[in-house]
């Protein structure tokens, strides 16, 4: 199973198993854990909140597994710190002071990153600016330890303070030039086969005869 856990939390998984909340699990209940710890971190550090995904978590580990929905609570908590070496809001709460704490240098790296989404575009196949803007806000995000909702606002503002127009009203003029031709071009290429099946089959039935004279 694929996770964004990092090689010092996946260390620290058998010693949270061991864990007083954790020991009676069983391994699909404790494994299935797992797997929510890893989302759950994604979502912290994609987004600025996380409060309802996990609520929606909580209720769906309880309700599957048959457990008491304020101990599934306290699990999953406890899963967490164990594994991440720190809570949910601690870690929410780093990323957003990391944010805060931007340098001149970082937030002309934002803007940069929003510029260079042009070329992404240009270059990239069927590259919308919505997916484009996406990944160089995590690749942003990663670098600095912010969330990718704090490097896409602050790729907007810089862009916006530079450029005097909103990155997102930019990016609609993106996808008009660079991906809506490539996705009409892919259409175009699509229907010739299909043109040619049409004719090929025409010709064998061959001439429409009224009759005998």
């Amino acid at each position: 199973m694929q996770t964004n856990l990092t090689h010092d939390e996946v260390k620290r998984i058998p010693e949270t198993r061991e864990s007083f909340s954790c020991r009676l699990l069983t391994d699909p209940q404790f494994h299935e854990g797992l797997a929510i710890v890893s989302i759950m971190k994604h979502r912290i550090q994609t987004e600025d909140g996380f409060k309802k995904a996990f609520e929606s978590f909580v209720e769906t580990y309880s309700r599957t597994n048959n457990i008491e929905i304020m101990r599934a609570q306290t699990v999953l908590r406890e899963m967490f710190k164990g594994i991440t070496g720190q809570t949910m809001n601690q870690m929410r709460e780093d990323l957003a002071k990391n944010a805060e704490n931007l340098t001149d240098g970082q937030r002309q790296r934002c803007y940069d990153a929003a510029c260079d989404i042009a070329d992404m575009m240009e270059k990239g196949d069927k590259l919308t600016f919505h997916r484009a803007c996406s990944h160089q806000a995590q690749q942003l995000a990663t670098e600095f330890n912010i969330t990718a909702s704090a490097a896409r606002r602050t790729m907007s503002e810089e862009f916006k303070a530079a450029e005097g127009i909103e990155l997102y009203d930019w990016g609609k003029e993106l996808d008009e030039q660079f991906y809506r031709p490539q996705i009409e071009a892919e259409k175009a290429e699509r229907e010739k086969p299909a043109q040619g099946r049409t004719k090929t089959a025409t010709r064998t039935r061959g001439p429409v005869r009224a009759g005998p004279r």
